[in-house]
């Protein structure tokens, strides 16, 4: 085995074991394909659907530093959708429209990865790079015109800021400027600063999120809209975000329905002896990528312990 080879199986050991912790899901297969390419990755950072097997792309040949980065921020933002997402609440309260279910989808994410931010500080800046890295992928950093863009990326972006208060990168943020002058006057600003008091509760964020969409004025549900007016029911290509469309849209949220979101709760993290059979697993190697995951560990399990004292 080659030293890069060696070196790329500490990082894939390395990612997997952080991927477990930040999910808090200690027996999981994650496996690395070679055909699943960093660039790809990021493509795909916004998808939620059910996944037993965790895939993640390999290390390229070269084994830089930029593509272990690119990695580590596919890794954590995966790890954080398992660990704070619920699929079947996502499933009853998703729109059926497809450009309303991506920005959707877009703030559900925005919403996983603030819950990750907020209790690990190194979570933050892996996703930075991956967020950074899928804006050059778009070419965001040189568009002249919104249109050359897509909402819920910006959305994505814009709510992140909001849930956070952590800087958007330059390229991120020179997007996010494009449509400010389309975002203002439908207080889209005010709304997320709402929906961050939300972010503990999927339910009540989903209701909040559908709301939102309700104010650009786009069309959730085309479905539900045939069986009331046949007759008038635009469809998915009527959806815009076009500059004329200044009529607010009612901001009434959907009932709820009564179902409980998923609480945190101390019983269900990760215990303390698992974590402490990772740290000493790697102890003897003091690798960067061992000594991140160390410090993450170790930042889960003093976060675990205020949480504990919380319920004693």
């Amino acid at each position: 085995m080659t030293d890069s080879d060696h070196q790329s199986d500490i990082f894939k050991k390395v990612t997997a074991a952080t991927y477990r912790a930040l999910a808090h899901i200690n027996v999981l297969e994650i496996s690395f394909s070679s055909q699943y390419s960093a660039s790809q990755g990021v493509q795909e950072l916004i998808q939620f659907e059910e996944c037993s097997q965790p895939k993640l792309p390999a290390p390229n040949q070269a084994f830089s530093a930029k593509n272990r980065d690119i990695i580590r921020g596919i890794s954590d933002s995966k790890a954080l959708q398992l660990r704070y997402h619920d699929q079947a609440l996502h499933l009853k309260s998703k729109p059926s429209d497809d450009a309303c279910l991506r920005i959707f989808d877009a703030l559900e994410q925005a919403r996983c990865e603030a819950l990750g931010i907020q209790k690990y500080r190194g979570v933050a800046h892996n996703l930075n790079i991956a967020l950074r890295e899928k804006c050059k992928k778009y070419d965001y950093a040189n568009i002249k015109d919104r249109s050359e863009s897509n909402l819920d990326d910006v959305l994505h972006m814009l709510a992140r800021h909001a849930f956070t208060g952590e800087k958007l990168p330059k390229s991120a943020q020179h997007l996010v400027d494009m449509w400010a002058d389309w975002m203002t006057p439908r207080n889209v600003q005010d709304h997320l600063k709402t929906m961050s008091d939300l972010i503990d509760n999927q339910d009540e964020f989903a209701q909040s999120a559908r709301a939102l969409i309700q104010r650009l004025n786009l069309n959730m549900d085309n479905e539900d809209q045939q069986d009331n007016q046949q007759d008038e029911t635009p469809d998915d290509n009527d959806v815009s975000y076009d500059e004329d469309d200044n009529q607010s849209a009612s901001d009434q949220q959907n009932q709820n329905d009564g179902a409980t979101p998923p609480q945190d709760s101390p019983d269900e993290d990760i215990d303390q002896e698992t974590l402490d059979n990772q740290l000493d697993e790697l102890q003897d190697d003091n690798s960067s990528d061992n000594q991140n995951l160390q410090t993450l560990l170790q930042e889960q399990s003093q976060a675990r312990k205020k949480d504990k004292d919380q319920f004693i």
